[in-house]
């Protein structure tokens, strides 16, 4: 009698499938109790929790993937619903015909070389090597008839340009997402993008079960798909569940054209005015070329020591810029920069490079740290600055800059103890350009380096990261509609402040996000206009009610793109909100 495996004695036992059986211990790893738990609590919906287990793995295989040290991975994860677009479903022969020729002249053909089976690279090979006239000759000899001269001559050209240049463009409806977010994420990270990220579809979408993003999806994105759950809202509460806590993981929707960054050099803004370009202020994201933030300021950005920090946290008026460029500078020329050192030095000396402070401040500093020896790990530091000193200017970098953005992002939710961080909601080249001076100029005049803004305001659920906790207090539970400004609350309820890196946006130009489309897919591919608006009031209302110390409903007169007024810092309490074991939303 053969040997059952521990996977087929679980679907045995259970009456289960295998696979399942095999996902179960794998999480579980290899206990069969544990697994055989998991699937039984699993019963009412048979397909959340193997779709919940295989992400689990694959979230976890994903991540380990990633370089760097643990603390400084990070993995992309698009959601997407019913947005396979047209062009992947298309053959190259159907692209290059009906960019090439007239819509019926364009059908007419395609049918006849189909019936000859006649493939585009044939095509190409008889354009190359014959006249347009033996072109024609040659196609009428394999059964394709009927071709005028005209027709073969343009498409006698056309067969020997690049398929890009000579297929139709899309229109915003028929683009997918290998035309947008892909294209996008390949553009900034270069040819390896698709290691950095997963693509989470749902198991209810009609374009996934029949086959139309397998069909749309190329090697090597088609090996990264993972199944979820439908829902926006629901799908980032999948992922989250999916990944490690403490793992930083970044979230992107599907119809991104372009991650934008404005740009600090003058000169190439001047150039982009010169050629016509609309948003000349700003330019997408490439990996080929990366900016620094403090182009032509003649300063770089370096981080604030761990002895500077020690010291500020100690002595308020280092928070200015004066007296930390003295210390700083003496520090470093001294090369002092962990606490360690600074407490090994002599009285003298330590107070000889405080010359800045006071005498009995000078002392004092010391005394604290001498008092701390031994303890240094028990020491809780002021979450160290980025400043911006003087040094070689620099324009290009070896990283890509969203790699430098996310990483720094997961640095600084650590140093500062927050949870979720983002970019600036509006693409308006003009507010990000302006942001991006504003930044430079503080640069210059106080020696810090920051790109983010901590107020509060609304993380755009286009592009964003979140440092996973598995808090059920953090989960959004009012609808899709307006899970972004949900989250806003939520994560500035629990963590006191947000990161936005304010330089930085998406553009959705052809999307207009938080607005109803027939056309437009995502979550308005099941919805109508009576009911996107009836839930965005509804959860708008809710949010109030729960979060109306951080935010209230716009007066008569006043606009807001998100549908709240965010309250002035002044006027803000906090709130009483939802019990935190609140119930489990069901996944639909």
């Amino acid at each position: 009698m053969p040997v059952l495996s521990p996977a087929e004695q679980l679907a045995s036992q259970l009456g289960c499938d295998v696979s399942l059986a095999q996902a179960a211990l794998k999480v579980c790893h290899g206990g069969v109790p544990a697994a055989a738990q998991v699937i039984e609590q699993g019963r009412e919906r048979p397909l959340e929790p193997y779709e919940g287990l295989l992400a689990q793995a694959r979230v976890r295989r994903a991540l380990e993937e990633q370089p760097g040290p643990p603390e400084e991975k990070w993995l992309i994860c698009i959601r997407t619903f019913g947005r396979p677009g047209t062009r992947g479903l298309q053959s190259e022969l159907h692209r290059l015909l009906f960019g090439a020729l007239k819509m019926k002249q364009a059908r007419i053909l395609e049918e006849k070389l189909e019936t000859s089976n006649l493939t585009l690279l044939a095509l190409r090979r008889l354009a190359k090597t014959k006249s347009p006239e033996a072109f024609r000759h040659a196609l009428k000899q394999r059964g394709v008839g009927r071709v005028t001269a005209k027709t073969a001559q343009v498409l006698a050209e056309k067969l020997c340009e690049p398929l890009e240049e000579v297929e139709k463009k899309l229109a915003p409806a028929e683009k997918g997402l290998p035309d947008l977010t892909l294209a996008a994420l390949e553009r900034a990270l270069g040819p390896g993008a698709h290691k950095r990220c997963l693509i989470f579809v749902s198991h209810t979408d009609a374009a996934w079960s029949s086959g139309q993003y397998a069909a749309a999806l190329k090697r090597p994105w088609a090996d990264r798909v993972v199944v979820g759950v439908r829902g926006a809202h629901l799908q980032v509460r999948f992922i989250e569940e999916a990944a490690p806590a403490g793992s930083h993981i970044v979230i992107m929707d599907d119809n991104i054209e372009k991650l934008v960054v404005e740009v600090p050099d003058d000169a190439i803004v001047a150039k982009q005015k010169a050629a016509g370009i609309q948003d000349c202020y700003t330019l997408p994201l490439s990996w080929k070329d990366s900016m620094s933030p403090l182009w032509g300021t003649g300063l770089q950005a370096v981080q604030e020591s761990e002895v500077l920090c020690f010291l500020r946290s100690l002595c308020p008026e280092l928070a200015r810029w004066k007296a930390t460029r003295q210390v700083e500078a003496a520090l470093r020329n001294a090369k002092v920069g962990s606490l360690k050192k600074f407490q090994a030095l002599s009285p003298q000396r330590a107070q000889g490079l405080l010359r800045c402070l006071s005498a009995k401040k000078r002392k004092a500093c010391h005394a604290a740290a001498k008092g701390l020896e031994g303890r240094i790990s028990d020491v809780k530091l002021s979450a160290p600055r980025m400043l911006a000193r003087p040094g070689e200017r620099t324009s290009k970098t070896r990283e890509p800059e969203l790699c430098q953005l996310i990483r720094r992002a997961g640095r600084e939710m650590t140093q500062q103890g927050v949870h979720l961080w983002g970019i600036n909601p509006t693409r308006n080249h003009y507010f990000l350009k302006g942001r991006g001076d504003d930044m430079r100029q503080r640069a210059l005049s106080q020696g810090i380096f920051q790109d983010f803004s901590n107020r509060l305001g609304l993380v755009y659920g286009a592009w964003f990261g979140i440092r996973v906790t598995h808090k059920p207090q953090l989960y959004t539970r009012q609808g899709q509609i307006k899970d972004d400004v949900e989250r806003t609350l939520r994560y500035w309820h629990h963590d006191g402040k947000l990161l936005r890196f304010t330089r930085y946006s998406a553009d959705k130009n052809s999307f207009r996000p938080g607005q109803f489309g027939c056309k437009k897919g995502g979550i308005s591919s099941s919805s109508s206009p009576q009911a996107h608006g009836a839930e965005a009031d509804a959860a708008t209302r809710a949010l109030v009610a729960e979060f109306g110390a951080y935010a209230r409903l716009p007066r008569a007169g006043e606009r807001s793109s998100c549908g709240l007024i965010w309250t002035p810092e002044v006027e803000r309490s906090k709130p009483a909100v939802s019990d935190p074991k609140a119930k489990r939303v069901k996944r639909g």
